[in-house]
């Protein structure tokens, strides 16, 4: 895990200065499978419930993102999480 954002960049495409700024992400490992009734995808993403994620496909591109939520006692503050 790295605290700084991972951007993926097409050949002959510029970053966008907005994105420079992103928040830190986690790319979760991926199983995809495909038969003759579609295509199946698991991510392994434990913390993330569902009512927290949120999948959207634009033209060729699947985006899967969701928020983890570690639940902590009262006057407890995490050092790493």
């Amino acid at each position: 895990m790295s605290d700084k954002t991972d951007i993926a960049k097409k050949a002959g495409t510029e970053v966008q200065p907005a994105l420079k700024q992103a928040e830190p992400v986690i790319r979760p490992d991926v199983d995809i499978f495909e038969d003759d009734g579609g295509i199946t995808l698991y991510a392994d993403m434990p913390g993330i419930s569902k009512d927290r994620l949120n999948v959207k496909v634009e033209g060729d591109t699947l985006t899967i993102e969701g928020d983890a939520e570690i639940p902590m006692p009262e006057g407890m503050e995490p050092l790493y999480a």
